[in-house]
């Protein structure tokens, strides 16, 4: 192992552990899995979703949370955001928004890394 594989070992260690432990937890439900049909539960999506939430940094995880489970606005998000990390931590709309896709990107990943049902 390099120390540039080392270092990416680390920087994907919570990603990794995360991924195993979903897969523990919920080995039952991929290998008991006659049809696609448990796997696209609404019970199953939940599951997957809130621990692909799980491996998101506070304020990824925040936006997550408000704009798209809770449905506040951009404008509305801004400023609870603002109010739950503070002023110094005060981002603007726009970076928000990257924040956001950067987010869902990683979900993404995490969920398309796990085994098919």
């Amino acid at each position: 192992m390099t120390e540039a594989q080392l270092k990416q070992f680390l920087h994907d260690f919570d990603t990794i552990q995360n991924k195993l432990l979903f897969q523990k937890n919920y080995h039952d439900t991929y290998s008991n899995s006659i049809s696609k049909h448990s796997c696209s539960s609404d019970e199953f999506k939940l599951m997957l979703i809130t621990d692909a939430i799980k491996h998101l940094t506070p304020e990824e995880a925040f936006i997550i949370e408000i704009h798209l489970k809770d449905h506040h606005t951009w404008i509305e998000t801004v400023e609870l955001f603002s109010k739950r990390f503070g002023q110094k931590k005060e981002r603007s709309e726009r970076t928000l928004k990257r924040i956001q896709s950067r987010a869902l990107n990683k979900m993404l990943e995490f969920i398309n890394s796990l085994p098919d049902c």
